[in-house]
């Protein structure tokens, strides 16, 4: 592997990194306005094809870092508005 094909694995990844720590268990909302930079940077003169699988992989570790964030919601509020919608009570 290259210097310029590492360079855009780390970039892609780092940026995947960052995206989770935006929500709310880190708090770090400040971050959402820069964590795309290092995917950009990633992505600078790249084929099409090259940059669909550096975006895939950014996105890939990002959303798993969001799902994280996404279950912790949900069993926060279990109980109020889960029940409602297993066994909706139609007049």
């Amino acid at each position: 592997m290259n210097g310029a094909r590492s360079r855009q694995l780390i970039f892609a990844c780092a940026s995947g990194l960052f995206l989770p720590l935006c929500f709310p268990k880190f708090d770090l909302g400040l971050l959402a306005w820069i964590v795309l930079i290092p995917l950009h940077l990633a992505l600078d003169q790249c084929s099409k094809l090259r940059a669909f699988w550096i975006g895939w992989l950014s996105g890939l570790i990002g959303f798993t870092g969001i799902m994280a964030w996404v279950v912790t919601a949900m069993t926060m509020r279990q109980g109020s508005r889960t029940s409602e919608l297993r066994h909706p009570h139609y007049c």
